[in-house]
């Protein structure tokens, strides 16, 4: 879900001030979390020798997003090792608010963060009524769309709308004029319903959250674990050597001193 050490912070708290901690220097170290300390020589390392500007800010935050998701994890000091072990901390932190984001899936349904889309596209030889009897017979929507759609991509890959890829997208991703049908027909989650776009008649759901990826749950969960992360940091023991910059629990990150 969240790949990349500076964005880890945007993805989990999206707010921004500084906030108060010492500033003071304890020797060789860098910053420390809770009793677990970052040295000079590991962001060193990390950065290829860098103790200064951006680059080394970035390191230092993403190692103490890390200790603060993970209450103190040992890391090589290498940036793959770090940017690996952020990247699964994310996913495991996100991962405990799974229930809280398929709630927000299915009691959203059309206003949920997400909208996972299925749809079987006929282009009249084929009535809906048939499609609708063949689904209400036990057929599996999946099954349906291979042997219905007359669209190749719906027809192969069991009738999942995707954008750019991925399984699940925001409302504001689709086509308006099939998010105001769909509003108008309320469907629940699961349930089949029937709307046009352009020539061809849609036979369509909204999938059930069992059957969206795991991607798409993550991000379900995610706004969930962002106001958990951010009373988790806000809440925090950080301190970070002046010769970095500051902690900004509300941005997540090590800004520059007069930032």
């Amino acid at each position: 879900m969240i790949r990349r050490l500076a964005v880890v912070a945007t993805a989990l708290v999206a707010t921004a001030s500084l906030t108060s901690c010492a500033t003071f220097d304890r020797n060789d170290a860098a910053a420390v979390v809770n009793g677990h300390t970052l040295t000079d020589a590991d962001v060193q390392a990390i950065t290829g020798g860098n103790t200064s500007g951006a680059a080394a800010r970035n390191v230092v935050g993403s190692w103490i997003q890390l200790q603060l998701l993970t209450g103190g994890a040992d890391v090589d000091a290498t940036q793959d090792a770090l940017q690996s072990a952020l990247s699964d901390a994310v996913d495991q932190f996100a991962g405990q608010y799974l229930e809280e984001g398929r709630a927000a899936y299915e009691d959203g349904k059309v206003l949920a963060p997400l909208l996972c889309l299925g749809a079987i596209a006929l282009d009249g030889t084929v009535s809906t009524d048939e499609v609708l009897a063949a689904l209400d017979g036990g057929m599996t929507f999946a099954d349906a769309a291979a042997k219905y759609s007359v669209d190749a991509t719906l027809a192969g890959n069991g009738g999942v709308v995707t954008v750019q890829e991925a399984d699940c997208a925001g409302a504001d991703q689709y086509n308006q004029q099939l998010i105001s049908d769909i509003a108008a027909a309320d469907p629940e989650i699961g349930e089949y319903f029937v709307t046009k776009l352009g020539d061809f008649d849609l036979v369509m759901q909204l999938r059930p959250y069992d059957e969206i990826s795991d991607s798409a749950k993550q991000q379900l969960a995610l706004p969930t674990a962002q106001n958990k992360a951010r009373a988790l940091f806000d809440g925090a023991d950080v301190w970070v050597s002046s010769r970095y910059g500051a902690w900004s629990a509300d941005q997540a990150t090590v800004l520059a001193l007069g930032s």
